[in-house]
């Protein structure tokens, strides 16, 4: 399942029932064509990756998300552990380096800020 984020309050909520799980956000924009290359991949993510928690976000409905992350280009996808965003250098809008990501962080029980 992919969950959709409105607001910034559906964000903490999920936030917090992710608990320490690995949480990854799709940031898109339905206008968007590489959205929509991105977005035939990562709708089969959550089957393969079940212990990890998937997002998505339209930026033309939640503006205040955009914001709050800086989200300057689209697709955007971030990753978030205990309520945190990962940071990553890598480009996580392709699919091999995404999948090594969730790989990687998806075991991590303590995850610094920067990697």
């Amino acid at each position: 399942m992919i969950y959709s984020l409105e607001d910034e309050n559906t964000f903490a909520e999920k936030m917090k029932e992710a608990g320490n799980k690995l949480v990854v956000i799709d940031f898109y924009a339905d206008w968007c064509s590489p959205c929509q290359m991105v977005a035939k991949w990562y709708k089969d993510l959550p089957e393969q990756y079940p212990d990890v928690i998937f997002c998505k976000v339209n930026i033309d409905e939640a503006e205040n998300l955009v914001e709050k992350f800086n989200i300057a280009t689209i697709p955007h996808i971030l990753l978030f552990k205990d309520g945190q965003k990962i940071e990553i250098q890598d480009n996580n809008n392709d699919k091999n380096t995404l999948k090594k990501n969730i790989e990687i962080y998806k075991e991590d029980q303590s995850v610094s800020k920067t990697k």
